[in-house]
């Protein structure tokens, strides 16, 4: 099991500390699989693939230190290393965390982020492991591109030179590589990873994102603040908003086949009063692009004692179409939603803005998103 599953790589780069008095750091000599240890470039020379097709030309490698960590709660004697593939700014907001960073490397990692771009340069965070808090960084070299793929060798390095005391403490050096080509952005990366004390593993770099890494909530822990009577209202021809979710959704994510996370959804808060703007995203955290319908398609619901009910409906007596479409998302993509917490906001942001309203008006209690395909829910209470 990878050191770093379950949290944002750069979030445990808060755990770095000074090198203490302790064992004398290793040789910094980089081996065979060595490179540049700190921001550089290294270059590699284009290959065709099997079909006879030339690869995107290499035009340019650099990378930028942004760990090392010397605690993970998930470490495993056989790690060697983990590389996550980051190729669109949405995933990068999904895998990275810059404020987590030491302040003297937050602005450096953020600008080194902002500056790609992404139509001619994908991301690549790789991590490895190093006996001592010397080993703080990770070299990077041998790039090229093949079969459709970027490849380059990364090595846990100690850059001190063996003349430093450091702290006997195993650490896991992190950097961010950018990878730049003349052509179609590869989409997929392998790298052989070299760790501190020279064993190999060559991985994959993935796309998925770990649930557990995104911001935001899933649902309020307890009873809700209050259970709301049964909904009416008192407009003439009102009929409430139906769903279109057979059964109950999935909290937070769904699954495929195989029981993997395929869509995350989340809330920015779990708590808000009458009039606040709450902010519901969902994320493809799958390797894969996957398909949605659109983003309309969705319930705003609060419980009552007939169970949930969507707050919305219309007036018009005629019923509610939505379009039957797919949406692509890439890894690390997905939708948003900005809900305002009052009759006329809940409904602004919709398709059909112009025929529904919130009828009673929004009261104290549990209410929940839920979108339809996939059918996945988050939940939030609306208090006094």
């Amino acid at each position: 099991m990878s050191p770093i599953e379950r949290r944002r790589l750069l979030g445990l780069a808060a755990g770095f500390g000074t090198a203490l008095a302790g064992c004398v750091g290793g040789s910094g000599d980089d081996g065979e699989s060595g490179g540049t240890a700190t921001d550089g470039t290294t270059t590699g020379t284009p290959t065709a693939t099997d079909g006879g097709t030339p690869e995107p030309e290499l035009t340019d490698v650099e990378s930028i230190q942004v760990g090392p960590v010397v605690e993970s709660p998930e470490y495993s004697e056989d790690f060697v290393g983990r590389a996550t593939l980051i190729g669109s700014p949405e995933r990068a907001d999904a895998v990275l965390d810059p404020e987590a960073l030491p302040e003297d490397r937050r602005d450096r990692v953020r600008s080194f982020v902002d500056d790609t771009d992404f139509e001619r340069s994908l991301l690549v965070l790789v991590q490895s492991v190093g006996p001592d808090a010397c080993y703080s960084e990770v070299g990077v070299s041998d790039a090229a591109v093949s079969g459709g793929r970027v490849r380059f060798a990364a090595r846990a390095v100690d850059p001190s030179d063996g003349d430093r005391l450091c702290a006997q403490s195993i650490t896991y050096p992190a950097a961010l590589v950018r990878v730049t080509v003349d052509g179609p952005v590869p989409r997929g990366a392998t790298v052989r990873i070299t760790d501190g004390w020279g064993n190999e593993e060559t991985v994959d770099a993935t796309s998925e994102v770990d649930p557990a890494d995104l911001d935001g909530y899933v649902r309020p822990e307890g009873d809700p603040p209050a259970v709301r009577d049964p909904l009416t209202c008192d407009r003439d021809g009102f009929e409430r908003h139906p769903s279109w979710v057979d059964g109950e959704p999935a909290w937070g994510e769904t699954t495929n086949d195989d029981g993997e996370p395929v869509f995350a959804l989340r809330v920015d808060s779990l708590e808000a009063e009458y009039g606040d703007t709450v902010t519901v995203s969902m994320t493809n955290v799958s390797g894969e692009e996957q398909m949605t319908g659109n983003r309309h398609k969705y319930n705003l619901q609060t419980y009552t004692e007939d169970g949930w009910q969507d707050v919305r409906g219309v007036t018009d007596g005629d019923p509610i179409p939505y379009t039957d479409e797919g949406i692509g998302h890439a890894p690390g993509e997905g939708f948003e939603w900005e809900l305002e917490l009052t009759g006329e906001g809940l409904v602004a942001d919709h398709y059909h803005a112009d025929r529904l309203v919130v009828c009673p008006d929004l009261e104290p209690g549990r209410y929940r998103f839920v979108y339809w395909e996939p059918a996945v829910a988050v939940a939030f209470d609306i208090v006094e």
